[in-house]
């Protein structure tokens, strides 16, 4: 699960030319989240999930990526 902060989706979602109404997709983002993470701690028990900082340059990540693939 690639954990971004909303506003860096949004952030990212205009960046590619978009046209967004931002409070809407604001709020849209946060219930798709809350839902994600509702789900997660239902499955929690014997489920693997793991998180990776969507922050990250995408280099880290595709390595973090790599590795839980490969190593797990």
């Amino acid at each position: 699960f690639l954990d971004t902060p909303i506003d860096e989706c949004i952030r990212r979602i205009s960046g590619r030319g978009n046209d967004v109404e931002l409070f809407e997709h604001k709020e849209f983002l946060q219930k798709v989240k809350e839902n994600y993470e509702r789900i997660f701690a239902e499955l929690e028990e014997g489920v693997t999930l793991v998180r990776i900082d969507g922050l990250l340059p995408k280099e880290e990540i595709a390595r973090q990526i790599r590795e839980i693939l490969f190593t797990e």
